[in-house]
């Protein structure tokens, strides 16, 4: 059998899990540079949701492919603040 791989994007979202209360989100940080590799769970930047900062989790393990959103720039709930890149290697038939 061959392995094929696909290179895929996964988004690093603002958690929608603070409530309507909490309306003043801003980026405080980044803890990662882009092109650095990332661990599932790693905290990847950290957010001030009304005075609260909050960390914020990679959702996948890959490479950091792109940041969105600046430190001092506002964010919204479910927001995507940057991207990872990571591959997905499946098994093929051999001959396919």
């Amino acid at each position: 059998m061959r392995h094929r791989k696909k290179l895929h994007r996964a988004k690093i979202k603002v958690p929608g899990y603070f409530g309507e209360a909490k309306s003043t989100a801003f980026v405080v940080s980044w803890l990662k540079d882009i092109n650095s590799e990332i661990e599932q769970g790693d905290t990847v930047c950290i957010l001030s949701v009304d005075g609260e900062n909050i960390a914020v989790a990679s959702p996948v393990s890959g490479k950091l492919q792109n940041i969105n959103r600046a430190p001092g720039q506002h964010v919204h709930r479910n927001e995507t603040l940057g991207y990872i890149s990571y591959w997905d290697y499946s098994e093929t038939l051999a001959g396919s």
